[in-house]
Formats: C-alpha cells, sequence, structure tokens
C-alpha cells in the first residue's frame, strides 16, 4: 500500500513540474502576459516561458511574428533567442580558411569527422584542414594537391585514412594524422562528389559527374569494378558499416526528380531505388543499424527510407530553402540538417515520427555540411567558419 501511495505521490509531482508548463494554453497566456502593463507581470511570464523553454518555442516564433501587440512581438522574440542560445548554444568557432579558390571564396564545403570526434577535416577552397575539435586548434594544412574545389570527404572507419574527391576529377587518399598522401584515384572523367573508404581503408568508392561509380584498390590505385547499368550522375554517396552496401544519390537532370539507389559492393548490381525527391539528393546516410536510409535535397524535404523495402517512412519538412546536408545522430534517434542562404538554420527532428524538436535562430551565410558529435554537432557553410555546436 505505501508503495503504491509513494508511486502516486511521484507521478503527479512529476505531473506537476512538466505537464501544465507545456499546455499550449498555458503556453498561449503567459505569451499574452508579455504585453501587459506590468512590468512585474512581464518579467514573471518571461522567467515561466524561459524555464517552459523548448516545448515554448513554436508559439513564441508565432508570435514574434505575427502578435498584433508590438510588445509581445519583441519580447517573444528575445525569447526565442534566450532560449535558443541555451539549448543549442555555440561553443566555438575554428578559424576561418583562407578563400583563394576563385570558385568557392570563403565556402566550406564538407566537414569530415574522425571515428572517435577528436579530430575534423575541413575542405576549403585553400586546401584541407585538420582540428582538433576540443580545442580548435588547427593541426595541419595539406591536400594542396588539387587547385580545385573538393566536394566529397570521409574518414575511414578505423581512423587512418582520409579520402577527398572533387573537381579535379580525382579522389586523393591521406594517411591521418600525418598528412602523407598515400594514393591518387584516377579515372574518373568528371567532377567527384561522393566517396567513402571501408572500414581499413584499402578499398575506397567513388562517384560523379561522368555518371561513374566506382570501386578501387587504395594500394594499387586500380579500379575494382564499376557499378552496372547507372546513367546518372553522382552527387553523394554513402558505404554501410560493413561495407556491403552503397547507397548513392542520383540525377539525370539539374532541378528535376533524383534516386536514392542502394548498391550491392560485391556485385556492383543495384538492389533498390527509393523514389521521392523532386530535385537532386544532396546526402545520404545510413542508421547505426543499418536499417533506415536518410536522404537531403534541394526540394527541401529530408526524408527517411526502409532499407529493405525501399518505402519511405518519415518526411522532414520546414526549411524555407534547399537543404544541404542532413545526419543522423549517433544513436539514430535524431536527426540534424542544415539549409542554405535561403534559411540559414540547423534543424533537428525526431526521427519516429518526423517531428521537429528544434530550430536554431538563422546562422551565417547559410550551410553546407553538418557532422555529427557525441553531444552536439559541426557546422561549416558559405562564411568560410567551422562552427560547433553543444546540445543542452
Amino acid at each position: 500500500m505505501f508503495q503504491r501511495i509513494a508511486l502516486v505521490t511521484i507521478f503527479l509531482l512529476v505531473f506537476a513540474a512538466s505537464g501544465p508548463g507545456q499546455n499550449p494554453e498555458v503556453i498561449d497566456r503567459l505569451i499574452q502576459k508579455l504585453g501587459a502593463k506590468k512590468a512585474e507581470t512581464r518579467e514573471s511570464a518571461a522567467k515561466r516561458l524561459e524555464n517552459i523553454g523548448a516545448a515554448a518555442l513554436p508559439a513564441l516564433r508565432e508570435a514574434a511574428k505575427t502578435d498584433t501587440n508590438p510588445e509581445v512581438r519583441l519580447r517573444a522574440g528575445q525569447l526565442v533567442k534566450t532560449i535558443g542560445r541555451f539549448l543549442f548554444p555555440e561553443i566555438r568557432r575554428f578559424a576561418v580558411h583562407q578563400g583563394t579558390n576563385p570558385i568557392l571564396g570563403l565556402w566550406i564545403t564538407r566537414l569530415a569527422v574522425s571515428p572517435d570526434g577528436r579530430r575534423v577535416v575541413s575542405c576549403g577552397g585553400d586546401g584541407l584542414r585538420l582540428w582538433d575539435t576540443a580545442t580548435g586548434k588547427m593541426l595541419l594544412h595539406f591536400g594542396k594537391e588539387s587547385q580545385r574545389a573538393y566536394w566529397a570527404a570521409a574518414f575511414s572507419q578505423n581512423g587512418r585514412r582520409l579520402i577527398a574527391g572533387g573537381d579535379d576529377n580525382l579522389a586523393r587518399v591521406w594517411d591521418m594524422p600525418s598528412g602523407a598522401l598515400v594514393q591518387t584515384l584516377k579515372g574518373h572523367t568528371g567532377s567527384v562528389w561522393g566517396a567513402a573508404l571501408s572500414k581499413d581503408g584499402r578499398l575506397a568508392v567513388t562517384g560523379g559527374w561522368d555518371q561513374k561509380l566506382r570501386l578501387w584498390d587504395v594500394e594499387t590505385g586500380k579500379p575494382i569494378r564499376e557499378f552496372l547499368g547507372n546513367r546518372e550522375k553522382i552527387r553523394c554517396l554513402a558505404l554501410s558499416a560493413d561495407g556491403k552496401w552503397l547507397a548513392a544519390g542520383h540525377f539525370a537532370t539539374e532541378n528535376a526528380p533524383s534516386t536514392l539507389r542502394l548498391w550491392d559492393t560485391d556485385s556492383g548490381k543495384e538492389i533498390r531505388s527509393f523514389h521521392g525527391h523532386q530535385a537532386e539528393i544532396t546526402s545520404v546516410a545510413f542508421s547505426a543499424d543499418v536499417k533506415k536510409l536518410l536522404s537531403s535535397s534541394f526540394d527541401k524535404t529530408v526524408r527517411l527510407w526502409d532499407v529493405g523495402s525501399g518505402r519511405e517512412l518519415q518526411r522532414f519538412r520546414g526549411h524555407a530553402g534547399r537543404v544541404e546536408w542532413a545526419t543522423f545522430t549517433a544513436d539514430s534517434k535524431q536527426v540534424i540538417s542544415g539549409a542554405d542562404q535561403d534559411d540559414r538554420t540547423v534543424r533537428i527532428w525526431d526521427a519516429a515520427n518526423g517531428r521537429q524538436i528544434y530550430c536554431s535562430e538563422p546562422v551565417g551565410k547559410g550551410f553546407l555540411c553538418v557532422a555529427p558529435l557525441p553531444d552536439g554537432c559541426l557546422t561549416s557553410g558559405k562564411d568560410g567558419v567551422v562552427w560547433l555546436w553543444q546540445w543542452k
């Protein structure tokens, strides 16, 4: 009997602490009090909304845009920024790339995080830079062999090698962390926009605008096989953790429907295709259990797919601009996405139900890449800065 009473008491205490404060009607009433005549009423309402936190953000954003009371609009906008800075604070900005490439300017096109999360490589118009994520200190400047843009970068799963491909039609593999060039993979006749390495870094897969998808022996620099039947450009790709499957985003015409395809790396044959995106697919990622695929697109959506059936499971809507990148968190329970200069936000989604959990304030000049960390993420974009963010 005592245990039953104790459980009921605990339930009521938890409900009192978390339930009413997140009630939409309570939040709406508090927002209206932001425009009250008495200062103490306004301040009390603001404090309560700040304590509610993320649950109050959608209503506060709406009030900041549309409420008829200018005082409510002003204070709601201030609260959106205050709560956002607490939930998703900027921890550090890494020093910018020099922007010597006339095509890219300051753009940092891609980020690749080492498996342990302690190092990150950024790709810019002046080559590649290796950073310490904990301190923001640059450890190495390498990859200057290319005088063109890099559009693909990835570590091997053991963290000992890095591959990058770009506009000079080549993919290069380096030793990490020394930055010594291991191999140059020659054979593509168009820009290399997709590249990945096997667990030990001895095999590589690349895809490009020449409509070629290839598997390479890194030690010899020779192609092992070409994936059969492809007649479309490849903008992005991802290799499953076990190396058995390759997912790639294919498109035939710019600003037209594109296709996500799943390939068998042993045979080079297509397993199945995933249809739905109405513009180029910009990124693709496997979930931790390899049962789901995530894709982003210029059609302003992020989509979650079932690997076994090809069925679309979730569609994440909300970005006002082209989604440049989307990725899973480490446990694959959330999705992180970033959009271009027409949106400039990073958003966090619940992978199970597609609900938006968080949306940042507009940042910089638009994002080009998002890379997950155990307790946050890294972003890069058109402002030449690598940003480190942390969840709270």
